[in-house]
Parts: C-alpha cells; structure tokens; sequence
C-alpha cells in the first residue's frame, strides 16, 4: 500500500468517527424518561387525567399525546399504583402490546384509592413516561336494606278460624319476603302455626333463626298469644293470596304482615335473631343485637297481650304501627341494625313480646 493510500484509509476512518451516530439507527438503544423528558426524540404524554372518584369500578383515563421525530405513530400503555402502594401494574396496554389512543377505560377496578401514569413508545426501543396523575378513588355504592309492605290487611277477627288469608299480593318473582304473623287463641294452649301456603309464594316459607334462637315467641298468662316471622319467595303472580294456617281452630285475633325485603344478602337474609317478653310493662326493652352491623337492616316485631298504642321507637319507621285507638302488633324497620335495646312506650301496662332480625346487606 502506499503512504498516499494509507492516509486517505486513515482520514475517511476518522470522518465516520466524526458523525452523529443519530445518523446510523437512533433508535437502536433502549431509552426511558420520566415526566416531560423526552428520549430519543419522543416526548412523554402529558396532563394525564382521571376522575377524583368513581362509584361503578370503571375508571377513564386520558392524556395530551406525545410527539416523535418526523411524525412518526406512538403507541401508549397505561400503568396504575395504589395511593399507598409504589408497585406498577398494568391498566390498558403493555408494554409488548401497546394501544394506538389516547384514552383507555380500565374496568373492574377494586375499592381502593390510586394513581396512573401513561408511557409512549416508539418501535420497540424508545420510551417515555409521563408524570403520574391525581388521585381517584374507586368506591362501591352501598345499597342499604329496605323493607316495604306488600300486605298489612285489618286482623282476622273471625271466631275460631284456623287460618287467616291475605289477598291482593303482586311482588316479582323471586323477591324475597318477610311474613310476620301475631295471634291471640282462645283456650289455656300455646298457639301454633302449622304451615303457610298460597299462590303468592314459591317453594316452603322457613321460620327464620340465627344461632339457636328461632323467629317465634309465644306469651301472656295463661299462653295464649304468639309471634313469629317467616321468609319466603315469591312467585310473581299477580293480585295472588297467601295463607297462615294454624294448628287450631281457636282465633280471637290474627294479624298478618308482608314484607318485600330488598338490599340484602339473598344466601342468607339474617345475622341474629333476638327475642324479648316481659308481663304488665308500660315500655318494650327488645332483644339486644350484639355485634350488629351498621350495614345492615333491622325489623322489629312487637306484639301486645291487649290492644294497646306503641310509640315508635327512636331511629325506626313505622311499617304497621297501631293507630292511636291501639292494636296488637306493631312493625317497625331500620336501614341500620342496632346493637343496642330498641324501646316502645305502650299506651298501658301490658304483657307483650318482641322479635328483632338484622337483616344481612348483599356483599
């Protein structure tokens, strides 16, 4: 080779090492950047944005695009961190399979506070990451228990009937209903309920219980006077009857009251069962609801060995109370059960009984 050949080798080696390597593949190393930093010529997104609350489990995200060299497509993946968390997890997007715009909608999204950040990218080389957003809290609305009377007929009077009738139910199939039944029998027995049929319910009605107490509760002296509280299904067939059926033809006074109850846990309606009776009192102290939950719902069924006003007690709403010329039941409901006594003033001193449910809100 000659000396002039071997310089001019030289000086094109020395021209190539001279150039921008931005000129041979800028894209070729991996690259990242925080907030509005830009990285190999692709700026991150910016004003990423959300919703400070949402009540669905649906949260919307959007953000200002990114901008690349010569107009190149960015594609984009979204991020989430619990507020109290530092762990990113993928929300819309990855970074393998990224999405073309610039708003995604994440679903399913558990309770929690959180925040987003949204990364563009470039090939399969470049990338950069936006600031993170504001806070948005994801919450799920409680839907209260309700109790609302399908059937509170005048009570059944009939002397010595054996069943007493309610006409006129219309509920949608499936709804869950509470039968509240008070009876006064002539005689020195213990009245009893044997079954209840009809065309406004499906299936068997149960006796409703928690633990080892039952919805029942007979009293007075002699014994001539019962409560109870059922659970039954109802069959979705209008203007449809049911019917209490006793184990004997001795009635004095029957009354019977149906509730829809909606807002609860359809696996299992109630968390306790409480009851309470005392003899010649002028004021009702009820079964005590240890533990009872804030979330869930509270009936209360009081019955009276002689007609009799109840005042309606504190935080309750009158379903069926008796009307100032007096009765012998009373229904009352809350959308909070409480673990505390409820209390009714009664308009004398009489023998009376009282079943609490708390009833358990859906999960």
């Amino acid at each position: 080779m000659t000396r002039r050949r071997m310089l001019t080798t030289a000086a094109v080696t020395a021209l190539v090492a001279a150039v921008p390597m931005a000129a041979f593949g800028v894209w070729s190393v991996t690259g990242s950047a925080s907030g509005d930093a830009a990285t190999g010529g692709i700026t991150a997104p910016t004003s990423v944005s959300v919703p400070s609350s949402v009540t669905n489990g649906s949260v919307a995200v959007s953000w200002a695009g990114a901008t690349a060299p010569n107009g190149s497509s960015l594609k984009y993946f979204v991020e989430r961190r619990a507020e109290a968390g530092s762990t990113w997890t993928a929300a819309c997007g990855t970074l393998s399979a990224p999405i073309g715009q610039s708003s995604c909608t994440q679903t399913a999204v558990a309770d929690g506070a959180y925040r987003y950040r949204v990364t563009s990218r470039l090939g399969s080389s470049w990338r950069a990451t936006s600031a993170e957003s504001a806070k948005v809290t994801v919450s799920t609305p409680v839907t209260p228990v309700a109790a609302t009377v399908v059937a509170a007929p005048a009570p059944d009077t009939t002397a010595d009937a054996g069943s007493t009738s309610v006409t006129g139910i219309s509920v949608s199939q499936g709804s869950t209903l509470a039968v509240l039944v008070y009876r006064h029998v002539s005689g020195n027995s213990a009245p009893a309920l044997s079954s209840i049929s009809g065309t406004a319910i499906q299936g068997t009605p149960t006796l409703l219980s928690a633990g080892s107490n039952n919805a029942l509760q007979t009293f007075g002296s002699p014994e001539r006077h019962g409560i109870w509280a059922y659970q039954a299904t109802a069959s979705g067939t209008s203007n449809s009857s049911l019917t209490v059926n006793f184990s004997g033809a001795n009635n004095i006074h029957t009354k019977v009251v149906v509730l829809r109850i909606s807002g609860h846990d359809p696996s299992s309606l109630v968390a306790a069962v409480q009851l309470a009776s005392s003899g010649n009192k002028s004021t009702t102290a009820t079964g005590t609801l240890a533990g009872a939950s804030a979330n869930n719902g509270h009936i209360l069924f009081i019955g009276s060995e002689e007609s009799t006003t109840m005042s309606q007690p504190a935080g309750f709403t009158s379903l069926d109370a008796p009307p100032a010329a007096g009765a012998r039941s009373g229904t009352f409901f809350k959308d909070a059960a409480q673990s505390s006594q409820a209390s009714s003033a009664l308009g004398g001193n009489v023998r009376w009984a009282s079943i609490s449910l708390e009833i358990k809100r859906a999960p």
